[in-house]
């Protein structure tokens, strides 16, 4: 059994000491400014040893040799509005706002990957807008937060992957009291951490059986390749190219390309390493199904806890929360409930909406139950959307 209680302490020396501890701080000259926009000269982060001056020669096949599609064909997908996402006490207004921009964001992406399979630098000023947008309006329950979290496109999940974990980062750098100015360049890390995966065929990519050496050994090779197309494409932001270099990595040394421990790694890709995880987890992918969000917390605590830092463990528990918002849980009575708000120092005992009574009859009229003041009703177990719908 999965113990969350060391992690779920909430004490302010702890929460103070967490802020006091943080070792990022924004990289001399790399501010971004709209106004200004050009890249002054900057220390550039510890590069593969293999390659010191990279271009994009240097990891693009020639011009003249054909590459078979590196990712889906674009479509112009829209928010799923077959799924109830709709966050209470929210006014419409807002919410579509929020959904326009996850739409921006993913076409973003689309566009990005694009450029790198066709071996052409990509625009950045536009996904820094996009991540600046994401930081001005800042919700108790963020539309943005609660489509990563729930929303699940199989077939494009190279897309929609970076995109959530942009989100979660940011969510991240939020709780643990980051600067504006770190907030957006976390946010813009975890958007192009995987720009590598336009140069992977999709036969890989979306390969739905067991992948071989051959292809698990390609797949390893990606943080190697975000990191070369990001030096050249940012050079004026070399903390892009570093945290996509080591987000596979891990502070116990497990982790890959170069197996580096504790602070060697950066504190940007401690962060989005762990939301990657926990993002590919929770969400579909062609050799499985997603995991339930409880499930996934139990497996990141099961096979992950050693890899990660103990303050960002607690933080994701706060942020993301046992059973998240807008996801289902079973009562003991049998009763089925919707989670509609969460509690940080109660993370079991959420707010619910009943939608399915013990007798499994739908209930029509609105039945909100606030598990943290009730002392009989209590969780016994998550329910999938598709036991719902």
């Amino acid at each position: 059994m999965v113990k969350f209680r060391n992690l779920l302490s909430k004490s302010k020396a702890s929460k103070k000491e967490d802020t006091e501890n943080k070792k990022i701080k924004p990289i001399e000259g790399s501010r971004f400014n709209f106004k200004n926009l050009v890249p002054e000269e900057e220390k550039q982060p510890k590069s593969p040893q293999s390659s010191p001056n990279v271009q994009f020669k240097d990891i693009y096949p020639q011009l003249d040799k054909k590459l078979p599609p590196a990712v889906p064909p674009i479509e112009n997908k829209e928010i799923d509005n077959k799924r109830s996402y709709t966050i209470e006490h929210l006014s419409p207004k807002v919410e579509k706002s929020r959904s326009l921009l996850y739409e921006e964001a993913v076409k973003y992406l689309r566009q990005v990957l694009e450029f790198v399979r066709r071996r052409r630098k990509f625009p950045l000023v536009s996904g820094f807008k996009i991540i600046h947008r994401m930081l001005e309006t800042q919700l108790p329950y963020d539309p943005l937060f609660v489509y990563a979290m729930h929303q699940d496109h199989p077939d494009e999940y190279v897309v929609y992957h970076s995109v959530n974990v942009s989100i979660f980062a940011v969510k991240m750098a939020q709780y643990l009291k980051f600067s504006k100015q770190n907030q957006l360049e976390i946010g813009m890390a975890g958007l192009l951490h995987d720009v590598g995966m336009g140069l992977i065929s999709n036969d890989i990519l979306f390969k739905d059986g067991q992948l071989s050496k051959k292809e698990l050994s390609m797949l390893r090779e990606l943080p190697v390749y975000s990191y070369k197309i990001l030096k050249t494409a940012a050079p004026q932001y070399p903390y892009l190219a570093e945290s996509a270099y080591q987000i596979y990595e891990r502070i116990d040394g497990s982790g890959y390309p170069n197996g580096l421990h504790g602070n060697e790694i950066s504190e940007y890709a401690q962060i989005i390493g762990l939301v990657n995880v926990y993002e590919a987890l929770i969400h579909s992918r062609p050799q499985r199904e997603k995991f339930l969000h409880f499930n996934a917390v139990k497996e990141i605590m099961k096979k992950n806890k050693k890899g990660f830092q103990r303050k960002y463990l607690k933080a994701l528990l706060n942020i993301f929360s046992i059973f998240p918002l807008s996801s289902y849980v079973r009562l003991n009575s049998g009763a089925i409930g919707k989670v509609v708000e969460t509690y940080p120092d109660y993370p079991m005992k959420p707010k619910v909406k009943i939608v399915y009574d013990s007798q499994n009859q739908e209930v029509l009229g609105e039945r909100i139950l606030d598990l943290s003041k009730e002392s009989l009703l209590h969780i016994v177990d998550a329910v999938s959307e598709e036991e719902i719908h």
